[in-house]
C-alpha cells in the first residue's frame, strides 16, 4: 500500500469513528469495511433465524419458534410492526423473497412425514402452494434475479444433497451440482449468471455457473465456510466461518478475493442477508442468549471511491503523497 493510499485509510477510519462507526478492516489493496452499529431487532423466548430482506427494503422475513413451532414471520426492516405469515402445525423454514417483491417460496413439511418440500406463498401468507413432491428432503430455496426459477438444495439423490433448479410451477427440474458430495445453501448471483453454495466436502463456499458448468472454489480449506449471500451490486458475497475458531460473519470479493471478518463476537452470527442497498447485513445470533435477528451497517470505502465522496476536502491533502 502506497503513502496515499494509507493516508486515505486513515482519513476514512477517522472520520468514520468520530461519526459513531466502529470496526475497520482494511485489506492489503487499501479497501476497508467498515462496520457501524449492530441492533437487535428481535426480542422474543423463543429462537429466530433465516432472515431474508425484501426486494424494497422495507421488510424482513424470518424463521421463529417463538410460538412453538418453525413459522414464517415478517417484520418491518426496523423490527416493528411484526406479523406471523404461516399457520401450521408443522415446520415451515428459510423464507426467501421473489425479486418483485410480491411471494415468498420457503420450505415447509406440512405434506407429512416430516419431509421437507418447497412451497411458495404471496407476501401475506395468503396462496400457498406446492412446487416439489419428492420422498426425499427439498429445502434451502433461492430466487433467479429474474423471478423465474428457483434453485434449491434436495437429498433425492440417495447419499447426497445437491443444488437443483425448476420453474415456478415447479415444472423444468435441472440437476445444476453433480457428484456425491453435499452441496447447499444456493445463492444466486444478482446478474443471474452465477449460483454460489457451499461444498460440505471440502468445508469452503464454491461458485458455478447458473447451468451447473464451471464449478470452481472461491475460500482455502482455513476453516468451515457456509452460507453464501451475494451483495447487490454482485461485487462480493457474505458467508458464516469459524476460521477463527467461532461462527463469524465474513465478507469476500465474488472471485474469493479479499477476504475479511466482519464480526467478533464468542456467540454465534449466522445467516447473513444482504439489504438491498448494500448498506446493512441482517443476521442472527445468540450474543444475548437465545437466537435472534441482527442488523449491522456497513460501508464497503476504497481509497478512489473515498476520493470521490463528499469528503472532498481530503482531495487537497493528497497531494502530499504525490510528489
Amino acid at each position: 500500500m502506497n503513502y496515499r493510499s494509507i493516508l486515505i485509510v486513515c482519513l476514512v477510519t477517522l472520520g468514520l469513528v468520530v461519526a459513531g462507526w466502529g470496526q475497520v478492516v482494511t485489506s492489503s489493496d487499501g479497501e476497508a469495511w467498515v462496520t457501524g452499529d449492530i441492533r437487535r431487532l428481535t426480542d422474543n423466548s423463543g429462537d429466530d433465524w433465516f432472515p431474508s430482506w425484501s426486494p424494497d427494503g422495507q421488510s424482513i422475513a424470518f424463521t421463529s419458534d417463538r410460538d412453538g413451532n418453525d413459522e414464517i414471520y415478517v417484520m418491518d426492516a426496523n423490527g416493528g410492526n411484526l406479523r406471523r405469515l404461516t399457520h401450521d402445525s408443522s415446520k415451515d423454514g428459510h423464507p426467501s423473497w421473489s425479486p418483485d417483491g410480491r411471494s415468498i417460496a420457503f420450505f415447509s413439511e406440512r405434506a407429512g412425514g416430516g419431509n421437507q418440500e418447497i412451497y411458495v406463498m404471496d407476501a401475506n401468507g395468503d396462496n400457498r402452494r406446492r412446487l416439489t413432491d419428492h420422498v426425499m428432503t427439498d429445502w434451502m430455496p433461492s430466487w433467479s434475479p429474474d423471478g423465474q426459477s428457483i434453485a434449491f438444495t434436495s437429498h433425492r439423490v440417495i447419499g447426497a444433497r445437491k443444488i437443483y433448479a425448476m420453474d415456478l410451477s415447479g415444472g423444468n427440474l435441472q440437476k445444476l451440482s453433480g457428484g456425491w458430495g453435499q452441496d447447499l445453501y444456493p445463492s444466486w448471483s444478482p446478474d443471474g449468471q452465477s449460483i454460489a453454495f457451499h461444498d460440505h466436502h471440502t468445508g469452503g463456499i464454491m461458485v458455478m455457473d447458473a447451468n451447473g458448468d464451471n464449478r470452481r472454489s472461491l475460500t482455502a480449506p482455513d476453516g468451515y465456510d457456509w452460507f453464501p449471500s451475494w451483495s447487490p451490486d454482485g461485487r462480493h458475497i457474505a458467508f458464516i466461518s469459524d476460521r477463527d475458531d467461532n461462527d463469524e460473519i465474513y465478507v469476500m470479493g465474488s472471485d474469493g478475493s479479499n477476504l475479511r471478518r466482519l464480526t467478533d463476537h464468542p456467540a454465534k452470527d449466522w445467516y447473513p442477508s444482504w439489504s438491498p442497498d448494500g448498506r446493512h447485513i441482517a443476521f442472527d445470533s445468540n450474543r444475548d442468549g437465545d437466537y435472534e435477528i441482527y442488523v449491522m451497517d456497513i460501508a464497503f470505502e476504497g481509497p478512489t471511491a473515498v476520493a470521490k465522496t463528499s469528503w472532498g476536502q481530503i482531495k487537497s491533502l493528497l497531494s502530499i503523497g504525490t510528489h
